[in-house]
């Protein structure tokens, strides 16, 4: 008899043990989610406020390349109907317009703080964290997009400028 209680006795033991691991194992993962949480939230705030500067960045951007798509076009209407060449500076701030590039460079300290620390896995949603790793990109793609079309254009337009006898001006 002395066995079977000291038996019971190991086996509650033994259940209280149990029982605390398993406890000490769901409060700690609740903790963890409870911090990632918590860093999702900051890093979601922070690149709210980074992306606040980008798209200010970004519309200047769009009005700076605008204004050089509205330029590039007054060039190739001039081409188009042959109409009269402007006067030599008229000229050259259209073609100076139309050259220069567009320049971007929206702030991303943030998000590629958050892409090398991994911190976008806090962020809910796996789609929401591939698309803010991979904005950057798009970006890049749009200003060689550009940078082709512009140098695709002058191709075009300085032997036509040739034929005319004018040069290119300088720029």
């Amino acid at each position: 008899m002395a066995d079977k209680g000291r038996f019971g006795r190991l086996a509650s033991e033994a259940v209280v043990i149990t029982a605390s691991i398993l406890l000490a194992f769901a409060l700690d993962a609740w903790w963890e989610r409870s911090q990632e949480r918590g860093q999702g939230l900051e890093v979601r705030a922070a690149l709210a406020t980074e992306f606040d500067a980008v798209e200010r960045e970004l519309r200047r951007a769009r009005d700076v390349h605008e204004r050089r798509i509205s330029a590039a076009q007054n060039l190739i209407r001039l081409a188009e109907t042959g109409a009269e060449l402007p006067a030599a500076d008229s000229l050259a701030a259209l073609m100076e317009a139309a050259r220069t590039p567009t320049t971007i460079d929206p702030p991303g300290t943030v998000l590629d703080g958050a892409i090398s620390t991994g911190a976008l896995a806090f962020i809910e949603g796996d789609s929401v964290g591939a698309l803010l790793a991979g904005w950057t990109g798009m970006v890049e793609d749009h200003r060689k997009t550009e940078d082709n079309v512009r140098s695709s254009a002058f191709e075009i337009l300085l032997p036509w400028l040739a034929e005319r006898g004018r040069a290119a001006p300088r720029t």
